[in-house]
């Protein structure tokens, strides 16, 4: 017998296709204050699937003459493939291991550095979740298929244990040769920029003390309850693809002198 819990809701539906009713096994979850549908299972057409719950409560039920029963788990896959081709096609993965040393034997895993600093942006980019309940998300998606790797590999401290590798003098190198890849992919020029200010919600603790930067503020998904950063990237005009992210105290708001940022970029291309 299985149990669910109370935020689990699993239910049997019906979709009509072409005039016909075809019966689908859900499981439904509270996400963001709403009902949402989280796993799928096609079982039949209607009729068939009623007819084979009777055949099986007969006594003498003859289920070898009856068609046998498929299911179909159900995956996000657009955005998630989307953008880790783009990460693909521009070696981020590599890039990033080029630069970053890997994690010592006894912490080390199937994933590396660039695994999961990657897996991280593209949760930030489709959904955003904690790396606690990053694992539970993954699994949902097309990159359980792309990135292989187990709940153990997905948890928080695995993720600590790799994203605390990465330090400042890292970010640098890596910048400038990401940025030099971008340029040839997508053919950008140095003649405009216009420069942005989103705010980017984090899931950090708070009385996490360790990082300064995240702090309490404003952000257009209302999520005030947490610390947040402040996401400056110049991009260009025609395309607007980004050239240079700067990250900042999310306090600091949209006034500062830009110079000292604008010659930072110079110095990145």
């Amino acid at each position: 017998m299985i149990c669910y819990p109370s935020t689990i809701m699993p239910s049997l539906i019906t979709k009509w296709k072409k005039g016909r009713p075809y019966l689908y096994w859900v499981r439904s979850a509270w996400r963001n204050g709403h009902s949402r549908i989280v796993e799928q299972r096609y079982l039949g057409p209607r009729d068939r699937v009623i007819e084979q719950l009777r055949a099986q409560g007969t006594a003498s039920p003859h289920t070898e003459a009856l068609p046998p029963l498929h299911t179909v788990q159900t995956r996000e896959f657009g955005a998630a493939a989307l953008f880790y081709s783009l990460a693909q096609e521009l070696g981020l993965i590599e890039l990033i291991d080029a630069h970053v040393p890997p994690a010592p034997p006894q912490r080390r895993t199937s994933l590396s550095v660039g695994h999961y600093l990657v897996l991280a942006a593209l949760n930030r980019v489709v959904w955003p979740k904690s790396k606690r309940a990053f694992a539970e998300w993954y699994q949902d998606t097309v990159l359980a298929r792309l990135v292989p790797a187990s709940r153990d590999e997905l948890s928080s401290q695995r993720f600590w244990d790799h994203m605390h590798l990465f330090a400042p003098e890292h970010f640098a190198p890596i910048q400038r040769e990401l940025l030099h890849r971008i340029q040839q992919r997508f053919g950008l020029g140095e003649q405009f920029l216009v420069y942005d200010t989103p705010n980017y919600y984090t899931f950090m603790h708070t009385f996490n003390s360790r990082p300064s930067l995240p702090q309490r503020g404003k952000n257009k998904q209302k999520r005030t309850d947490l610390r947040q950063l402040s996401l400056r990237p110049s991009k260009k005009v025609e395309k607007g693809s980004i050239f240079l992210p700067r990250i900042w105290a999310s306090p600091l708001g949209a006034h500062f002198d830009f110079g000292p940022h604008l010659l930072l970029w110079c110095m990145a291309t």
